[in-house]
C-alpha cells in the first residue's frame, strides 16, 4: 500500500462502477452500463455530473469496448434482442425524460424509436418481442401540444383517492398511470395496448410472442399496501387475465421456454414485509401459485449495501432448463442459488468470494455484478455451476491499483438474548497498538438491509481522517432467516437498541479504542436508531443524525410509504394506536439528549420526510443540545449513494468536520 492515495471525499470523483450486466443469446458476447463522473457545464456552473455508456465484452479474453458515445445524457437498460443482432436501450440524450433507442451490430447509429414529441413523458420498462420485431414498453401516455398547453395552465394536481400520490425519487406522482405499449424495431406501429386504472410494471413478452405478463395492482385497497399480483394480456383476444391473487409483493415474472409458466418473486405475508421473498412458479392455464425455496430460511434477493452502486440492480429470476436461478444472501453475502422447476433442494453456485449484486443467464453462461467490501463491483462471468469465473470489465482497476484500501476485519459478538450478530471493523489510517483513537458505530438502514461484503467510500474515507468505523447487523437484517428479519417489527428501539448497545460495549473494550471518544450515527433505520440512542443514553460523545425519523405519529401521514410503514413495521396507526407509537418515537424522549448532534436531512426526502427533522432540531435548539442542522436542496432519501456528487462529497465533509471536533483531542 506504499505510496498509494488515501480515500477522501473528493475522490467521490475518480470512482467508476458497473451495472447491469447482459448476455447475448450465445452466452458469450456481454453488454453493461460504465459509470463515471464528470464535470459538465450547467447554468453558467461548472457541475460534477453522473455520465454512462454501454460497453460490449466480446468474449473472456477480448477487452472492453464502448458503444455508445452520446455526448449527454445517461444510457440505461441495455437488451439484447432474441436473435442477437440488435441492442435495445433508453438514453436521456435528447432531454431529461429516457427514450428508447436500437442500435444494429451490422453497423450504423443508434435510432430513436420514441421521441419527446411523441410521448414527453419518456419510457419506463421496456421488452423485445420474441422475434425482435418489435418492443413494448411502459408510459404514463401520449401527450399532444395541445395537451401540454393545457397542463401549463393547470398546473395544481388533483387526487381523488390515490395513494400514495408521492413517491421518494419521482416527486408527486403524474396524475396518469403507467400503460402497456408497443413499437416496431423500424420505429413503426406506435399503439397503446392498456388502459387500465393502476400502473402496470415489469412487462415480459411470452416466447411465443402471442401474450405478454406483468405486474400490477388488482384492488383499489392495494395501492397503499404494495400488494401486486401476476396478470398475462393474450395479444389476440385482447383477454387480460389475473394470474395470482397476492397476499404481498409479486415482482420480477419470467417465462419459461414454453410460454406455459411463469416465474416470480413474491412472499405471502405471513410475517408482514420481514417474509422470505421467495421463488415462485404458477401455471398459465390457471391454479395456485408454488413457492420453491421454501427450503432455506433466507429471503431471494440482494440486501448487501455499499455506496458505490452505480444504477439500478433489480433482483432478477433465470430458467435454465429444469432449474431456477436466483439471488440470496447469507450473512452479509449476496450468491446465486438454483433450484429445481419442479421443487427440491436449493444449491449455491459459488462466485469466489465475490457478492452478486445481480445477474442474467443465456445458454449455460451466468454474468453478474461482482463485489467485495474492499474492492468495487466488476462485471464476472462463469458457468451455471460456477466454474471458469472471468472478469469481463475493468472499470475499477485504476481506483483498486492507486488507492489504499483499508480492509475490514469480521467480529463476530453475541447480542442481547445471547444472539449470534457479526459486524466488520475498519481501523484508522495508520494504527499503531500503542496509540488510542476514536470509534463510530454505523448503523445501516432498512432496517431489513445487512451490512456485509459491499464496497463503502464513505467508510474507507472515515478510516483514513482517523476514525475506528464499526459496522454490524442488530436484529432485523434480512441476511439471517425470518426470525431475526422479524423481530425487530413492532419493537422498534427495543431489543435492536440493546443489540447496538453490545456492539458499543464490544468497541468500548477495544484497547485502542477511547470509550470517551466514541461517535454514533446512521441513516433512515439508522437515523431513527441513532435519535433513539441519544435520547436513551448520553454514553456517545457526539451524533450523526441522517435522514432520520423522530415521530412516528406524523410520519405515517408525510412519508410516501407511510400507513404501511407505520402499520407493518412500526406496529399501528395515528388513528388508532396514537399512544403505542409515541412511545417508540425519539421526539418523546428528546429532553433526555446530552450528545452534540449532526443533522443531515434532504429537502426533497419523501421516505423520511423533512419534517422529521425539523421536529428534533427544533428541539434540540430549545433544550440548549448542541446541534448543527444541514439541509441538502433537490436531493431525495438516497443522496448518500446516489445524490448529485457535490452534495455527496459536502455530506462527508459535514460528518468529518463534526467529529473532528468532537472526537478528537485540540492537539490532533
Amino acid at each position: 500500500m506504499t505510496g498509494k492515495k488515501p480515500f477522501t471525499p473528493e475522490s467521490l470523483l475518480e470512482l467508476r462502477g458497473v451495472s447491469d450486466p447482459q448476455l447475448a443469446p450465445d452466452g458469450v458476447r456481454v453488454v453493461y452500463l460504465e459509470h463515471w463522473i464528470e464535470t459538465i457545464a450547467k447554468d453558467g456552473h461548472d457541475v460534477p455530473s453522473y455520465r454512462s455508456t454501454i460497453m460490449l465484452s466480446d468474449g473472456p479474453d477480448a477487452p472492453p469496448r464502448r458503444l455508445t458515445w452520446s455526448p449527454t445524457g445517461v444510457a440505461s437498460a441495455p437488451r439484447f434482442s432474441p436473435d442477437g443482432r440488435y441492442l435495445a436501450f433508453t438514453s436521456t440524450r435528447h432531454g431529461d425524460k429516457p427514450h428508447l433507442y436500437v442500435l444494429d451490430f451490422n453497423g450504423g447509429d443508434a435510432r430513436p424509436l420514441t421521441t419527446p414529441t411523441e410521448l414527453s413523458e419518456g419510457i419506463q420498462a421496456f421488452d423485445w418481442h420474441p422475434d425482435s420485431s418489435a418492443l413494448c414498453f411502459l408510459t404514463t401516455g401520449h401527450k399532444t401540444a395541445d395537451d401540454n398547453a393545457t397542463a401549463r395552465t393547470h398546473d395544481e394536481r388533483v387526487f381523488d383517492g390515490r395513494l400514495p400520490f408521492k413517491f421518494d425519487g419521482a416527486g408527486i406522482l403524474h396524475p396518469d398511470r403507467s400503460q402497456l405499449w408497443r413499437v416496431g424495431r423500424d420505429g413503426t406501429g406506435l399503439a397503446q395496448l392498456t388502459h387500465t386504472p393502476y400502473d402496470i410494471e415489469e412487462p415480459r413478452w411470452s416466447p411465443t410472442g402471442d401474450a405478454i405478463a406483468f405486474t400490477s395492482i388488482a384492488r383499489p385497497e392495494h395501492e397503499w399496501s404494495y400488494i401486486r399480483d401476476l396478470f398475462v394480456l393474450d395479444l389476440n383476444t385482447h383477454e387480460l387475465r389475473q394470474l395470482t391473487a397476492s397476499q404481498g409483493p409479486v415482482e420480477a415474472p419470467t417465462w419459461d421456454a414454453t410460454g406455459q409458466r411463469l416465474a416470480f418473486l413474491g412472499h405471502n405475508q405471513r410475517s408482514g414485509p420481514a417474509t422470505n421473498v421467495g421463488v415462485w412458479t404458477i401455471d398459465l392455464a390457471g391454479g395456485l401459485a408454488t413457492c420453491l425455496t421454501d427450503g432455506i430460511d433466507r429471503s431471494v434477493g440482494s440486501t448487501t449495501m455499499g455506496d458505490v452502486h452505480f444504477g439500478s440492480h433489480p433482483d432478477r429470476i433465470a430458467w435454465s432448463g429444469e432449474r431456477l436461478f436466483f439471488t440470496a444472501t447469507d450473512h452479509g453475502r449476496t450468491g446465486i442459488y438454483h433450484v429445481p422447476t419442479s421443487g427440491g433442494k436449493v444449491t449455491q453456485s459459488s462466485t469466489s468470494g465475490l457478492s452478486a449484486l445481480n445477474f442474467t443467464l443465456q445458454a449455460g453462461t451466468i454474468a453478474f455484478h461482482g463485489e467485495t467490501n474492499t474492492r468495487i463491483g466488476e462485471i464476472y462471468t462463469m458457468t451455471e455451476d460456477g466454474k471458469a469465473v472471468a472478469r469481463r470489465s475493468h472499470a475499477a482497476d485504476e481506483i483498486a491499483s492507486s488507492y489504499a484500501v483499508s480492509i475490514p476485519e469480521h467480529i463476530a459478538f453475541k447480542g442481547v438474548d445471547d444472539w449470534d450478530l457479526e459486524g466488520w471493523l475498519i481501523k484508522p489510517a495508520g494504527f499503531t497498538e500503542d496509540r488510542r483513537y476514536p470509534l463510530v458505530l454505523y448503523i445501516h438502514g432498512g432496517p431489513h438491509m445487512d451490512f456485509g461484503n459491499g464496497f463503502f467510500h464513505e467508510f474507507q474515507v472515515l478510516a483514513n481522517a482517523g476514525f475506528g468505523v464499526f459496522f454490524c447487523n442488530p436484529r432485523g437484517g434480512r441476511s439471517y432467516g425470518e426470525a431475526f428479519t422479524n423481530a425487530v417489527r413492532s419493537h422498534f428501539g427495543e431489543k435492536d437498541y440493546e443489540d447496538l448497545m453490545k456492539a458499543a460495549d464490544l468497541a468500548a473494550s477495544w484497547s485502542w479504542v477511547d470509550p470517551e471518544r466514541m461517535g454514533i450515527m446512521g441513516g433512515s433505520y439508522g437515523g431513527y436508531m441513532t435519535n433513539w440512542i441519544i435520547t436513551h443514553t448520553d454514553r456517545f460523545a457526539a451524533a450523526c443524525t441522517q435522514r432520520s425519523i423522530s415521530n412516528l405519529v406524523s410520519f405515517a401521514g408525510t412519508s410516501d410509504i407511510g400507513p404501511r410503514f407505520s402499520r407493518d413495521e412500526f406496529g399501528g396507526l395515528p388513528w388508532t394506536d396514537e399512544e403505542f407509537l409515541m412511545s417508540h418515537s425519539p421526539i418523546r424522549y428528546v429532553k433526555n439528549v446530552r450528545t452534540p448532534t449532526l443533522i443531515l436531512h434532504q429537502e426533497n426526502d419523501h421516505r423520511c420526510p423533512m419534517e422529521q427533522a425539523e421536529q428534533f432540531y427544533t428541539a434540540l435548539v430549545y433544550l440548549g443540545v448542541p446541534v448543527r442542522f444541514v439541509r441538502f436542496p433537490e436531493e431525495g432519501h438516497n443522496l448518500s449513494r446516489s445524490g448529485q456528487p457535490q452534495r455527496r462529497i459536502n455530506r462527508i465533509n459535514h460528518m468529518i468536520n463534526w467529529f473532528d471536533h468532537y472526537l478528537k483531542p485540540t492537539a490532533e
